[in-house]
């Protein structure tokens, strides 16, 4: 998915839209993975950016039962996908949603090192 940023004056329509299928959302298990140009208040920020509206949009999802994946796994750690080419600061937009159904037991991700190990061991 991609979210417009603020300055476009759509984030607003785009986070309501995203929120009404994670709230109705009945399927089986899935991901909610892009460019959200959003980010939780103080800590997915280098620069102040994010307001109220996003940290609601991202507790909200959460609510919903929607993981997001990085918080799952690294808590409060701070890492960055996009620095600003004027001032140089980091944020992290980029974010991969998961549905309650799939976190189960999940408790790191796999590198692709890691799975291609494991290929090859099964087919020994």
């Amino acid at each position: 998915m991609y979210i417009p940023n603020q300055v476009s004056g759509l984030k607003g329509d785009f986070h309501a839209g995203v929120m009404q299928v994670a709230r109705r959302w009945r399927g089986g298990p899935a991901l909610l993975i892009g460019d959200t140009n959003t980010g939780r208040t103080g800590l997915d920020e280098q620069s102040p950016v994010f307001g109220a509206r996003s940290e609601r949009w991202m507790l909200g999802l959460a609510h919903a039962g929607w993981a997001d994946a990085f918080r799952h796994l690294h808590g409060e750690r701070r890492e960055y996908t996009w620095y600003s080419p004027n001032a140089g600061n980091g944020f992290r937009l980029d974010q991969a949603f998961v549905h309650r159904r799939c976190y189960r037991g999940y408790t790191r991700p796999v590198t692709p090192g890691e799975a291609t190990a494991s290929q090859n061991d099964a087919r020994h």
